[in-house]
């Protein structure tokens, strides 16, 4: 029976052990490997069934509003990754994160004196 060689070459076939390798692809599926995403933010203090420090998975911005609070840190920040993907994704995580007891709300005051002298920001 005749053994075929690919790359060595004949001239150097007598008297030796030779062993060729040949690199093929065994899978039909893609190098493309999706990132698993966590957000770490704070929720809406109402949602009393929030269990802190606990991972939640969801798929949508809906299932992050539902568990989070609309409007809270972590359902904004849902709606901002999963906007350029489609609004879904298989691994989206995330975690949530209690406001700090002594935070209070900012207020102030601003006063404008002179009109605007050009345009801009």
């Amino acid at each position: 029976m005749a053994i075929s060689f690919s790359f060595f070459p004949s001239y150097r076939r007598a008297s030796t052990r030779v062993v060729e390798q040949v690199g093929r692809k065994r899978s039909q599926g893609g190098n493309y490997i999706p990132e698993k995403v966590l957000i770490v933010g704070q929720y809406d203090q109402l949602k009393t069934a929030v269990e802190e420090y606990e991972v939640f998975r969801g798929f949508t911005a809906e299932d992050f509003a539902n568990q989070f609070g609309y409007g809270s840190e972590i359902h904004r920040q849902a709606i901002k990754i999963l906007e350029p993907i489609g609004g879904f994704s298989e691994n989206l995580y995330a975690v949530a994160v209690a406001e700090p007891a002594d935070a209070v709300a900012a207020n102030g005051t601003v006063t404008f004196t002179d009109p605007a002298t050009s345009s801009g920001t």
